[in-house]
């Protein structure tokens, strides 16, 4: 555990001396705008009625060839000095331009999962689209998963993949408005799934800050982090 927070602050001091750009509009799906490569790291705390966890965010975005947009984003909650759950989520989108300011995005994305036994495990796979459009004040974006697949590596009787419910799919649907969305500080309120999320980014010298507040109640989350600008 001592590593661990070893290399996340070693993270953060690279972090804090880079220059830095726009954050995704985003939480844990792909999305239609078109940013920079970049890296995000985020920490704080997830409030349970059952006690208070820590969470760790480490979101990575580059742009392939054919303007394809890759995004790996890894969420890992700790509970005292354990490791309990962890995210791991890998998004490809493909921008296309629709009308004067909008954009639309086929997207793909996988998402494992891994609980505290090999039970928790699962593995899926979501396939959708994404728009946006707006002005550089306020801008707006919708990431609609429409189908997907779930399967369960750790299960011993259920192997292989199997159509997900309308209802999970949907679940992972993300909505939200930015103001200043090209601006030195923006604010997004928007829909991550289920949860109400507040996003504030600032401009501080050569970086961005960051901070997303999100709840539904007995559920919340509050990250801080820092984006920097990759080569």
């Amino acid at each position: 555990m001592c590593c661990f927070f070893t290399r996340v602050a070693s993270l953060a001091a690279v972090l804090w001396a880079a220059a830095a750009e726009a954050s995704s509009p985003t939480f844990a799906v792909p999305h239609a705008e078109t940013i920079p490569n970049q890296l995000e790291l985020s920490a704080g705390i997830a409030p349970f009625p059952q006690g208070s966890i820590g969470l760790v965010r480490l979101q990575a975005s580059t742009a392939l060839p054919q303007q394809i947009n890759l995004t790996l984003t890894a969420h890992e909650f700790i509970s005292g000095i354990q490791s309990n759950e962890r995210f791991l989520m890998l998004g490809l989108s493909r921008p296309f331009g629709l009308g004067k300011k909008g954009k639309i995005a086929p997207f793909l994305q996988s998402v494992f999962f891994a609980g505290l036994t090999p039970l928790d495990r699962r593995l899926a796979l979501r396939a959708g689209l994404a728009f946006a459009g707006g002005g550089p004040r306020l801008r707006w974006d919708a990431s609609l998963p429409l189908v997907g697949l779930v399967a369960r590596p750790g299960h011993p009787r259920e192997q292989g993949f199997e159509a997900m419910g309308l209802l999970d799919v949907l679940l992972s649907t993300e909505l939200g408005m930015t103001l200043g969305a090209q601006g030195p500080r923006s604010l997004r309120l928007g829909l991550a799934g289920t949860l109400a999320r507040l996003t504030y980014r600032q401009k501080i010298a050569k970086g961005h800050a960051v901070v997303n507040l999100a709840s539904m109640g007995s559920h919340s989350l509050l990250l801080a982090g820092w984006i920097v600008k990759l080569p």
